[in-house]
């Protein structure tokens, strides 16, 4: 039991280090000065290069964090790899200001994703919220040495009494309380002809491209390199489909965030009572980031809100636009949670130049209409416009400006010198409704948001977890969808906007740019023979059912077979046929959509039979929402923009 008399301490000194980076804006490198451990679980971290004390302020935020991050109950990990393959990776992150003996070949890691990384000898506990809590007893500034001495103890979630009560066998306590050492090997160390992994029954193993990367175990303070991976092929404004599509897996990897499980379907079923949304067990809604500390938190009875948004770019929404919003309702209903959306007209009018504010106006009511008609809850949604909004985000927004370097900026989102200022600063209007302090009049501070969003919306909230962290905030948790596919293929994405060139031409070579948008009517020069074949590959909510027949007989593709025989004979391409791949979205029941693709697949069903089907699908789904967006009142959707109604008032003091 000797390697747990100081599990406790060497995991809060991972805690208090990231803490101290952050708010001192201090690196990891070399900066740790001494240790001193000493009875019941005291103990003192002197850090150095703290050119000035620090205020008071910044004492408050340290312990903020300290507190934020045992909340969290984010797991540790600890690696042990080869001295020589650690600095190759990290380089002198690794390092305290003592060093290592140079004998030393390999080494064992101690990291938090996205705070600390270290090297430490002593194993430390499964995740942070083993700490009941870590109380700061004193910070202790030495002026002459520029180093700043933190006394702190630690008190553990549970006694080694009571787990040794809970845990009769030494190994069933380690492996409760430790997290698992993982050794690290590379493609060279593979076993066998087949480079399989190694195996051990005493530890676990993982392949050098598997484990934190040094960019994911650097804290957020912005004096160390962390190099935001930004996408090529998917950005918050463009995604480029290649014929291969988009790798998804390459996506959660490239992006670094983790993949919803089946332990997290089952775990919302439990905690909401209801199955989960069809949209998650189909991986619609397929990774995240800190869904475990939401469902966490939410079990412990404390409140979140949902925060979604639309910016208006064009009269009428598509189908692929309502696919968050009815995911939003799900979650509202499910969970009884505030649901917050944002109508992005400033960010329209800042990235289209010839997009006029009372253009946008028009767009923004339109658009409005579109979701409010999904049935949202009038009670828990609050909708609101930026340029109407903005003096309550303002507050928000001054303090993300100043923990954003121009750098971040331009790397993380790909602006150039050329854009205006305006989208450079836009990006801080779309992060501050992440924090409930944006809301006063019916949120309490601080407390969790949850954002679903499309997987190319995703360089917004990393960024804004990293800004959270440094306002010592509660980061975003999110969750990221697929894209909707466009009627010509599932390597395309349904979109109201058409694709133009490098020199701003459409496919067909006609300038597709807006004209005539000062005035309240749609933009002219956009009826082309190109823009109608575009608007031909998408289903928009005003579609009439004519159309919707005409569009999906027409232009769906379909992954059957060449001729009747052919399909008869080879069945159909579940995977490239657009209606049913729709289906997978519109369907609900799961014993119908699997009976239909297993006749598709077989051959037993014909692609204008599947497509049939569909259209019937999509006529009553689009009907009944031009219905419900017909029956609204200018009452009704005034309500929806107040912020004082009963309904979000009530969680003020949650």
């Amino acid at each position: 039991m000797d390697k747990l008399k100081t599990v406790y301490l060497d995991s809060a000194l991972s805690i208090i280090k990231g803490a101290l980076c952050v708010i001192l804006q201090i690196p990891t490198s070399r900066t740790t000065e001494s240790v001193k451990k000493k009875q019941n679980n005291n103990g003192v971290l002197t850090v150095r290069s703290i050119l000035m004390e620090p205020t008071i302020s910044q004492y408050d935020d340290i312990k903020k964090l300290i507190r934020n991050k045992i909340q969290e109950e984010v797991p540790f990990y600890n690696y042990q790899m080869k001295r020589t393959l650690a600095e190759t990776i990290y380089g002198d992150c690794i390092y305290d200001n003592f060093g290592l003996s140079k004998d030393i070949s390999e080494v064992n890691l101690i990291a938090l994703e996205e705070w600390n990384i270290n090297c430490n000898r002593n194993r430390v506990l499964q995740n942070t919220g083993l700490i009941k809590d870590i109380q700061i007893n004193e910070f202790k500034y030495l002026t002459t040495k520029e180093s700043l001495e933190v006394h702190f103890a630690v008190n553990p979630k549970y006694s080694f009494e009571e787990l040794s009560g809970m845990y009769k066998s030494e190994k069933s306590l380690t492996d409760f309380l430790l997290a698992p050492i993982v050794k690290v090997y590379t493609s060279g160390e593979e076993s066998g002809a087949k480079g399989e992994a190694p195996t051990s029954e005493d530890f676990a193993y993982a392949h050098v491209d598997d484990i934190l990367q040094k960019n994911k175990v650097l804290p957020p303070s912005g004096v160390e390199n962390v190099n935001y991976e930004r996408s090529k092929e998917v950005t918050p404004w463009d995604v480029n489909i290649t014929e291969e599509g988009i790798n998804y897996n390459k996506l959660i990897k490239e992006f670094g965030c983790s993949k919803i499980t089946e332990s997290h379907i089952k775990r919302i079923e439990q905690l909401t009572n209801r199955r989960a949304h069809h949209f998650i067990r189909r991986e619609i809604f397929f990774s995240h980031r800190d869904l475990d500390f939401l469902l966490n938190s939410y079990e412990q009875h404390k409140c979140f809100y949902i925060y979604t948004g639309r910016g208006p770019s064009s009269l009428s929404m598509h189908l692929g636009h309502l696919i968050p919003f009815y995911f939003c309702k799900y979650l509202q209903d499910a969970f009884n949670v505030p649901l917050v959306i944002q109508m992005s007209d400033d960010e329209k009018f800042l990235f289209n130049q010839n997009y006029s504010l009372e253009y946008i106006n028009t767009l923004t009511k339109e658009n409005v209409k579109d979701i409010i008609a999904v049935g949202l809850n009038p009670e828990l949604t609050f909708i609101f416009k930026n340029t109407q909004y903005a003096g309550y985000l303002y507050p928000t927004v001054l303090s993300i400006h100043k923990k954003t370097t121009l750098n971040q900026s331009m790397n993380v989102f790909g602006f150039n010198h050329s854009d205006n200022i305006g989208k450079i600063s836009y990006p801080s209007f779309q992060i501050a409704p992440c924090f409930s302090q944006c809301f006063p009049q019916f949120l309490p501070p601080n407390i969790p948001c949850l954002v679903p969003q499309g997987i190319d919306q995703d360089p917004y909230f990393r960024l804004s977890r990293d800004i959270a962290v440094k306002m010592a905030l509660h980061k975003p948790v999110v969750v990221h969808s697929v894209f909707m596919p466009g009627l010509q293929g599932v390597n395309t994405k349904m979109s109201s906007t058409k694709k133009k060139d490098e020199k701003g031409k459409d496919a067909a070579g006609q300038n597709s740019t807006p004209k005539g948008t000062a005035s309240n009517s749609a933009p002219k020069g956009t009826t082309n023979n190109s823009a109608k074949e575009h608007n031909n590959s998408v289903i928009f909510l005003t579609d009439t059912p004519e159309q919707i027949k005409n569009k999906i007989n027409k232009y769906a593709f379909s992954g059957g077979g060449a001729t009747i025989e052919e399909h008869r004979e080879k069945g159909g391409n579940l995977e490239k046929d657009i209606s049913y791949q729709y289906l997978r979205y519109l369907m609900e029941d799961d014993e119908k959509l699997h009976e239909i693709g297993e006749k598709y697949r077989r051959g037993e069903m014909l692609s204008g039979e599947l497509k049939k089907i569909l259209i019937e699908v999509l006529t009553e789904l689009i009907q009944k929402h031009q219905q419900r967006r017909q029956a609204l009142t200018e009452a009704e959707i005034a309500y929806f923009f107040d912020a004082h109604k009963p309904g979000l008032s009530k969680f003020r003091g949650a």
